[in-house]
């Protein structure tokens, strides 16, 4: 079985395209984001660094108007307790006559000892062996204050919107010694606070470049981040923000959308393959029915792809759907000819019957009317009547076995033939054995012929018939009863030679009426396929006594009309009606 060039053809394409598509998305969007993001966070951490660096620069400076104005004397213990910031500061202490009185819950926290006296803001050592960040300035009577602030004072001030936990605020003296941070666990290496001490005396040194910005690798940290400083309005100290998010944001979106367009790509590729499936099975199924084509499908194109295999086998199509156009149309000019054929045939056998006009003769012995009807253009139904002499009537119903030409020819040569054989003084038993005799002897066909004959005594009202082998007549007599004539003389015409057939005799009265008919009138079936039957033949003829042979006719082939409804005829139908009209002295 060769393989499905075409499947894999599509498959290749659709995913290589399916993947440029999706890269070319997502690198835009990596773009854009990373801009976007680079660009918004940049101004505003710019913006919030700075609103927070004013509002630690203006609290630095209220704080050291506090300490300027703190003294023992001019106090009591609560003023000078209600006057400290207790969100800020923890004690404050006073240095007099050298000497630093301290309680002794101060004495746990701190390691006089040690004390550091460096700039403005500086540390207190503690004795946990950590160190507390402090002012160190002179009151108004020049006694050396020390403001002593809690180890979490920069966080109360340091609230920077959005910032993650990972952020901190540090201040820095002009030596770049650190004196407070908001993220006291957080260690910086020597090489970031010897850089960092640089940039602290650039910006002393450039007033006009306050906040400066950059990059650079922290000891805990595995990406470059971004740090934001500036000199506080309090001299002497420098604030600086550490910003983790910075670097590490537009990262992990770029994470987030990598991992979306993953997905995206697994669902595109998903959809595409399903999609795949729905377009080439239909052409799988179409090129395997054409290698299946032994007329069209040779072993030598196993090496054709899907596209040339379909493309020439509609080609083929195409060529084939030429010679059966061609062939359609000598057909429909052949069907055209036999239809012109059919209609003549129709009008020659129709001529070959007599029509009603010549069975309505001005005679008062009888009246006589008849009515055929073919289930295709011709028929093998016959009907005939015609004066022997004077005073002896030949009636005939017919019916050869078959349909359509065959039985049509049939029924021309036997009702040409009927006509032949009959001479006057022959009685009807005699017509039927020489009919039947010419038939076989022409051998004409296989095919035989059911017969219902008779002949009427004028005068007498005397009826001698024989059937051979065809449907019962019906008796309408005047007095309103309906009888069949159920005698059966001898079989159908053509099958044996000199049979000998037999016949009976019946004597008509005033009024009364011979009903003939085919089997085609029976046999008729409604849209439910139940049939006519004898007995809704029988039960249309009750009451008709008085009407005359056509008015009969005309009510049984209504009623077989409204009977097989939307049905077309299955079989030929004949039907005749003789009424006896001669009234005897």
């Amino acid at each position: 079985m060769k393989k499905n060039k075409l499947l894999s053809q599509l498959n290749i394409f659709h995913f290589s395209l399916s993947g440029i598509i999706i890269f070319v998305l997502l690198f835009t969007i990596m773009l854009l984001n990373y801009w976007q993001s680079a660009k918004y966070s940049a101004i505003e951490t710019k913006e919030n660094f700075e609103k927070t660096a004013s509002i630690i620069s203006s609290k630095l400076i209220e704080i050291e108007k506090i300490a300027q104005n703190y003294q023992l004397s001019s106090f009591s213990k609560e003023e000078r307790e209600s006057n400290i910031l207790p969100n800020v500061i923890d004690f404050i202490l006073i240095e007099e006559n050298g000497k630093i009185a301290l309680t002794k819950e101060q004495e746990a926290k701190l390691d006089i000892s040690r004390i550091v006296l460096a700039n403005k803001l500086s540390v207190f050592n503690r004795s946990d062996s950590t160190t507390t960040p402090c002012m160190i300035t002179k009151n108004q009577r020049g006694q050396t204050i020390f403001i002593i602030f809690k180890s979490d004072w920069l966080n109360e001030y340091a609230n920077y919107p959005g910032v993650s936990a990972q952020s901190v605020f540090i201040l820095f003296d002009y030596n770049a010694k650190q004196i407070n941070s908001s993220n006291t666990e957080l260690q910086f290496s020597d090489q970031f606070i010897n850089k960092l001490s640089e940039h602290i005396q650039k910006v002393d040194n450039d007033k006009k470049e306050t906040i400066i910005s950059y990059k650079y690798p922290i000891e805990n940290g595995k990406k470059p981040v971004n740090i934001y400083m500036q000199l506080t309005d309090y001299q002497g100290c420098a604030l600086t923000f550490v910003n983790f998010n910075q670097g590490i944001r537009p990262y992990t979106s770029s994470i987030a959308i990598l991992l979306l367009g993953l997905g995206l790509f697994i669902a595109v590729s998903i959809l595409i393959a399903y999609i795949n499936n729905l377009f080439t099975k239909p052409l799988s199924q179409i090129t395997a029915s054409i290698t299946q084509n032994s007329k069209y499908y040779a072993t030598d194109n196993h090496e054709e792809s899907d596209y040339e295999l379909i493309s020439k086998y509609i080609s083929y199509l195409e060529n084939q759907n030429s010679i059966y156009e061609k062939k359609f149309e000598s057909i429909k000019n052949e069907n055209k000819n036999l239809e012109n054929d059919l209609k003549l045939a129709n009008r020659l056998q129709k001529n070959l019957l007599p029509a009603n006009s010549q069975l309505l003769s001005d005679r008062k012995e009888f009246d006589i009317y008849a009515y055929t009807e073919s289930a295709f253009k011709v028929g093998g139904d016959l009907f005939d009547c015609f004066m022997i002499d004077n005073d002896h009537l030949l009636v005939a119903v017919a019916d050869v076995a078959g349909k359509g030409i065959a039985a049509s020819l049939y029924m021309i040569y036997t009702h040409t033939t009927l006509r032949a054989v009959v001479k006057p003084g022959l009685d009807i038993k005699e017509i039927i054995q020489r009919l039947n005799n010419q038939l076989i002897e022409e051998n004409v066909s296989d095919m035989f012929v059911t017969i219902f004959a008779g002949i009427l005594t004028l005068s007498t009202g005397e009826f001698e018939y024989c059937n051979a082998a065809h449907n019962a007549p019906c008796l309408i007599t005047f007095t309103g009863s309906v009888n069949e004539l159920p005698e059966i003389h001898g079989i159908p015409l053509g099958i044996y030679p000199n049979r000998n057939y037999l016949s009976s005799k019946i004597e008509l009265n005033y009024g009364d009426q011979i009903f003939i008919y085919t089997d085609g009138l029976t046999d008729t079936v409604d849209e439910n396929d139940v049939k006519f039957t004898l007995d809704v033949l029988k039960y249309n003829l009750m009451g008709a006594w008085f009407l005359s042979p056509a008015e009969v006719i005309e009510r049984v082939k209504s009623s077989v009309e409204y009977f097989r409804g939307n049905n077309a005829p299955v079989d030929d139908i004949t039907i005749m009606s003789l009424k006896y009209t001669l009234e005897k002295k």
